[in-house]
């Protein structure tokens, strides 16, 4: 039978969801994923995206509904390509992720029965976003700001704001396009490259107090137009404003900043805190700097981290890659590790320096640089550490980080993933280098999107990775790098 065609309809049996929260069905020995459909769904479906062997469709009519169906209480869900999954009841996308994770491990990972804990949800999974980046298109007085269509750039725009985010971001941003109205401001044209504006990026913090960045295409940045008007609105708004800043990025892509961002009001970094079991922590966060985006899941998270790591003893050598702005280090060093973060980022790195002394933990040390091309670096400066954690982004860590890792010869290795397919595939690699999968854990930092945050423990499996430096070192205190 030939394959199905761009409009075509079938009437089809749900059996599981993917990755993307689509449901999944076969007929006539093609496979469908389609987009809102649950499983045990019977659908009627349209295609959207034809294939030689498999077909993208998007459902038209719920024949026969799951019972863990809900109505998606967003205007622009089903055009905007933020959430996956708002049409199913919270407690359904918990176990859909969990069972992501353990699919990847088993399917990618090559690992037989992985233990997979339940997903640790929120008790209120709305209005938890920190950080928004929002992309800005649209013409001269009607900007259209909101998030990207599902695999393409057209900006979906949302007026009313995202109830993902937290309300002081929302206001933030009505509050732009009101100054961008007002002074006749240029949204970003991507395809023609011109306009000023590109995006808007904001920063809310637990207490309500909130960062704005605009991010320019031109030099214009240093000379915003109606920039007193910017800042009394923004203030106006109601959004506890600390701090306006602006980043110039001239390129074309998809980076978010360009090389560098400068305050033009107000304070240079908001202030973070989280509460953990072994004390609160404070975070000066500058606009590039990383942060975990949903600051109750963060404690979740780290509090999973320090529990894992906690077997290893609280007086070792602990070392976090991909340190951000030193979330994690910060937590490892309360629970009585000397430990030490790698950060690629200069900015961040900055940051979390300043955290360790805020924090009256001037001994943790932390070096810039790539994980990459640091890591072996660090275990050559350091010696062994007793604990290993990595924090990498979605594309997973180069092999070099992790033979560096198994190098430095830690007896447990704590990864955290935002990407359940490259987690799997380092978890292979962690196996052939001695270190075995013990558990893992997600968390729903993403609540309603098919983003799947996940905690994982390896273990030395009793096989020594050539190389070693032996006992774990001990070094002095001081800012290092």
């Amino acid at each position: 039978m030939s394959a199905p065609t761009r409009n075509d309809e079938a009437e089809l049996d749900i059996e599981r969801l993917n990755s993307e929260a689509q449901g999944v069905a076969r007929r006539d020995g093609f496979v469908w994923f389609v987009v809102g459909a649950m499983p045990g769904e019977r659908v009627r479906a349209r295609v959207i995206k034809p294939g030689a062997r498999s077909c993208v469709a998007r459902v038209m009519r719920i024949v026969e509904p799951s019972p863990d169906r809900v109505e998606p209480p967003c205007p622009v869900y089903v055009r905007c390509g933020g959430c996956a999954a708002q049409h199913m009841a919270y407690g359904a996308t918990l176990d859909w992720k969990a069972g992501v994770v353990r699919d990847c491990l088993e399917r990618i990972g090559g690992i037989r029965s992985p233990l997979v804990r339940p997903t640790v949800g929120m008790e209120q999974p709305w209005r938890y976003r920190n950080k928004g980046a929002f992309p800005v298109a649209g013409k001269v007085g009607s900007a259209v700001i909101g998030c990207y269509a599902p695999r393409s750039h057209e900006v979906i725009d949302a007026p009313d704001g995202c109830a993902l985010h937290k309300r002081e971001t929302n206001l933030l941003v009505e509050a732009v396009r009101g100054w961008m109205k007002e002074n006749r401001v240029e949204p970003y044209d991507e395809a023609r490259h011109e306009g000023l504006v590109r995006r808007i990026v904001t920063r809310v913090n637990r207490d309500g107090k909130s960062m704005l960045t605009i991010v320019v295409r031109e030099a214009q940045a240093a000379r915003l137009p109606g920039l007193d008007a910017l800042v009394r609105g923004l203030r106006e708004a109601g959004a506890g404003l600390e701090g306006v800043a602006v980043s110039r990025n001239p390129s074309r892509g998809n980076a978010v900043f360009g090389p560098e961002c400068r305050a033009v009001w107000g304070v240079e970094s908001l202030e973070e805190r989280l509460e953990l079991s072994v004390g609160a922590l404070s975070y000066y966060l500058s606009p590039r700097s990383f942060f975990q985006v949903n600051t109750r899941q963060a404690e979740r998270l780290a509090e999973t981290v320090l529990g894992y790591v906690r077997g290893a003893g609280g007086s070792g050598a602990a070392a976090d890659v991909y340190c951000g702005a030193g979330t994690l280090t910060l937590a490892l060093a309360k629970a009585g590790f000397e430990a030490v973060g790698v950060e690629l980022v200069e900015d961040a790195v900055r940051d979390a320096r300043r955290n360790a002394v805020a924090n009256g933990l001037a001994g943790v040390r932390f070096e810039q640089g790539d994980a990459a091309v640091s890591m072996p670096e660090l275990v050559r400066k350091y010696g062994r550490f007793d604990v290993i954690v990595m924090d990498p982004p979605r594309k997973g860590c180069d092999r070099a980080v992790l033979e560096a890792a198994a190098r430095a010869g830690p007896s447990r290795v704590v990864y955290v993933s935002c990407d359940p397919a490259t987690l799997a595939r380092d978890a292979a690699t962690l196996a052939g280098l001695g270190y075995q999968l013990e558990e893992a854990t997600p968390i729903d930092q993403f609540c309603w999107t098919a983003s799947i945050e996940t905690v994982a423990l390896f273990r030395h499996g009793g096989t020594t990775y050539p190389g070693h430096e032996g006992p774990a070192s001990r070094w002095s205190g001081g800012q290092g790098g």
